[in-house]
C-alpha cells in the first residue's frame, strides 16, 4: 500500500492545535484513513462539521460528520459524538447455536451440526473445555485437529470444513492422563503390564461460538 501524508510533515508545527492530523494508506480502490486529534502536552481544539473527500481512481468518497452510515450485518441502536468521531452501538442478531452432542464415554464425543448454525456467520468456532491429556478431532476417521491440554479452551475453526461437518459431524477423543501409572514386570513370563490408579479424561463444556462481521459504509 502507498502512504499519503498532508504535505511535508517535517514542517508541521507541533503547537498547532487546530489542524487535523491525518494519513491515508491505499492501493487501487481500497485502503485506510487514519485521523488523529492528539498532541503531547497540548489540549487540541474539537474538530466539528468535518467533510473529508477521498479521491480514488474511479470515484470520490465523501465522509461527512454526523452522516448516518449504512450497516450490513447489524442494526444501529444508539450513537453519540466523541470529538471528531461518532460512536455507534450496534445490535447483532445472535441466535443460540445448538449442537447435538453424544458422549458414549467420558472421553469421547460425537457432535452433529444443523445447517442453521453456519448461517450469517463469518466464522464458526468450536470451543471445547476438557480435562487432560491430548485432544483429537476427526471427521469420518480423518484427523483434522489436535490439542495438548494447557488449561485454555481448545478452539477449532469450522467454517472451511462446513460441507464435511454437515454430512459427517465431528468426533472428539481425549487421551486420558494416567494417574499413578507404572510398569509391572513378570520376569517368569517375560511380560510387562501397565498398572495405574485411575484414568483422568472428561469434557467440561462443548459449544459453538459464531464470529460475525458488520460492515459500515
Amino acid at each position: 500500500m502507498q502512504t499519503f501524508l498532508p504535505g511535508d510533515t517535517r514542517k508541521m508545527d507541533p503547537y498547532d492545535t487546530r489542524t487535523l492530523r491525518y494519513a491515508v494508506r491505499a492501493k487501487q480502490n481500497s485502503g485506510y484513513l487514519f485521523l488523529n486529534n492528539y498532541q503531547d502536552l497540548l489540549e487540541m481544539e474539537d474538530q466539528q462539521d468535518l467533510t473529508i473527500c477521498l479521491q480514488l481512481e474511479e470515484e470520490t468518497i465523501v465522509l461527512q460528520a454526523g452522516q448516518m452510515p449504512t450497516v450490513l450485518g447489524g442494526q444501529i441502536v444508539t450513537q453519540r459524538v466523541n470529538g471528531i468521531f461518532t460512536e455507534y452501538l450496534i445490535e447483532l442478531p445472535v441466535p443460540k447455536a445448538v449442537l447435538q452432542v453424544e458422549k458414549p464415554r467420558s472421553n469421547k464425543a460425537k457432535i452433529n451440526f444443523t445447517r442453521d448454525v453456519f448461517a450469517g456467520v463469518k466464522q464458526l468456532l468450536l470451543k471445547i473445555n476438557y480435562t487432560r491429556d491430548i485432544g483429537y478431532a476427526f471427521i469420518d476417521g480423518e484427523l483434522i485437529h489436535d490439542n495438548f491440554c494447557n488449561g485454555m479452551p481448545w478452539i477449532i475453526g469450522l467454517s472451511p470444513l462446513e460441507t464435511a461437518i454437515l454430512k459427517k459431524g465431528i468426533e472428539i477423543y481425549i487421551s486420558p492422563l494416567k494417574k499413578g501409572a507404572y510398569i509391572r514386570n513378570y520376569t517368569t513370563m517375560a511380560a510387562r503390564v501397565e498398572v495405574m490408579e485411575a484414568e483422568i479424561a472428561a469434557f467440561e463444556a462443548i459449544e459453538a461460538v459464531p464470529i460475525r462481521e458488520v460492515v459500515l459504509s
